[in-house]
């Protein structure tokens, strides 16, 4: 008896041993089909039609997620796959100078074709936008600074596709304020290059720096309130005489000065 029953369990382990061989060989067969018929279907032409939402097994369609999203869901024989587009974004200028009358002001977006953004404002009680507040591709918004009636300059950005622009605008008679900048001249050779200035004063205090020359451009810091830096280019010489610029920063003046080739 215990041979017999030795016996039958010793068949049954051949048999499930058999069982899972071949259920191994035809996952594995499965699975090189499917690889095949992947690596067919994506040498094969694709198709470009915006927004099909149709899923058929020989073809790839290209569907759009949203107008303000820069990607793409790729459909490919009933499967997903999302590619991302880069969309580039630039704005001109960064930041602007006002007096206490406020006015109307523009920026200037740069945008792929077909790439979406937004614009909002952090202080819309007087740095309000006056164009939409949405949009793709290239664009010019629009906005306005109302009057400041305190005491006090202020401050205020507007956010553009995810860039900053910044509105510095003066106080109501802040008072006398005293600027000092750092250095007040220097020298470049012909090639040019780039450096800074250092503006320190008192945290009531706006100030705007200007340059009088257009070799000579304002990079960054172009206003600020309190101390602050400003960042600026020189541009290459190629006059073949020396030259001078200046940029003034509230009531000082940085004195620029090139050398000829």
């Amino acid at each position: 008896m215990h041979q017999i029953k030795a016996g039958k369990r010793h068949q049954r382990l051949r048999f499930w041993a058999a069982n899972s061989k071949a259920t191994a060989a035809i996952a594995l067969s499965l699975t090189l089909l499917l690889a095949g018929a992947t690596a067919a279907n994506w040498g094969r032409p694709m198709s470009t039609t915006q927004g099909s939402k149709e899923k058929k097994s020989s073809e790839v369609t290209i569907e759009s997620l949203a107008a303000s999203a820069p990607s793409k869901e790729y459909i490919y024989a009933g499967g997903r796959l999302i590619a991302t587009e880069e969309c580039g974004y630039s704005i001109s200028p960064a930041d602007a100078f006002y007096s206490t009358a406020g006015a109307e002001g523009s920026v200037n977006l740069t945008a792929s074709a077909g790439c979406g953004w937004t614009a909002s404002s952090n202080q819309p009680a007087w740095l309000t936008l006056t164009s939409a507040g949405s949009g793709t591709g290239s664009d010019t918004i629009s906005y306005i600074v109302r009057d400041n009636v305190t005491g006090s300059p202020r401050q205020g950005t507007l956010t553009i596709a995810g860039l900053t622009f910044t509105v510095t605008q003066e106080g109501l008679d802040p008072g006398e304020c005293v600027y000092v900048i750092s250095p007040t001249t220097i020298s470049f050779n012909a090639i040019g290059g780039v450096s800074s200035v250092s503006v320190v004063t008192e945290e009531r205090c706006a100030w705007q720096a200007v340059s009088n020359a257009t070799w000579v451009t304002i990079t960054s810091g172009c206003c600020g309130i309190d101390d602050g830096q400003v960042t600026y280019s020189v541009a290459q010489n190629t006059t073949g005489a020396g030259r001078a610029a200046t940029i003034t920063i509230a009531d000082k003046t940085l004195t620029v000065k090139q050398k000829a080739t």
